[in-house]
């Protein structure tokens, strides 16, 4: 289902962004 919103190989920029984001979200969330 993810694979849904992630953008072609020849765009690895925003999916790498996207990827990313949620990481520190989820440790200041933990902290």
């Amino acid at each position: 289902p993810d694979v849904a919103w992630r953008a072609p190989p020849s765009s690895p920029g925003p999916p790498t962004q996207l990827s990313v984001l949620p990481l520190p979200i989820l440790v200041l969330c933990f902290s």
